[in-house]
């Protein structure tokens, strides 16, 4: 009705795609699911006439929007809700269930911070910020957020250049 086209897409282990018994995460499965679904939404803008084109994702979707955002110059704006970036010392931190199957993870096979830092770093939002889209990217955070606490939400609003951020009195 407004001339405004939208498309969702579930990400992996997200809506539908939830997965329906325990998946047990490791490093390799971290990965694939986020390059799944960064291949997934790439795939889908490969079919998408319009110029203008914008991207919004919650929590760890937020955390796709980021890459995807950084990366992908078809994206012209971005809208980053309850996302974060530092996902090594996340994973230590967060209540999430999926930053607790990863903090899981490492501590049964002995995995540090550093290493694990080094492992995911292909993967982690704050090295896909990028600074000159930073006008056209709003954020919205939770005050309260047990899930992405406060600090790697700020973190990755640093890593992109301070963009416009609204904080919101809630939790995740």
């Amino acid at each position: 009705e407004n001339g405004i086209s939208a498309y969702e897409v579930e990400t992996p282990f997200n809506g539908s795609r939830r997965a329906k018994v325990a998946v047990k995460m490791d490093l390799e499965m971290l990965k694939n699911t986020f390059n799944q679904a960064i291949v997934e939404v790439r795939g889908l803008i490969d079919h998408i006439q319009e110029k203008n084109i914008g991207i919004i994702g919650v929590s760890q979707g937020a955390m796709y929007a980021s890459i995807l955002y950084g990366i992908e110059d078809r994206f012209k704006s971005a809208c980053l809700v309850m996302g974060g970036g530092n996902l090594a010392d996340m994973a230590f931190e967060s209540k999430d269930e999926f930053a607790e199957h990863l903090r899981q993870y490492a501590i049964e096979n002995r995995i540090s911070r550093e290493k694990l830092r080094d492992e995911i770093s292909d993967i982690e939002p704050l090295n896909y910020a990028n600074k000159r889209k930073a006008k056209n990217l709003l954020m919205i955070n939770a005050a309260s957020d047990k899930s992405i606490p406060n600090r790697y939400a700020d973190e990755l609003r640093e890593a992109w250049g301070y963009p416009s951020q609204h904080l919101i009195n809630s939790g995740h």
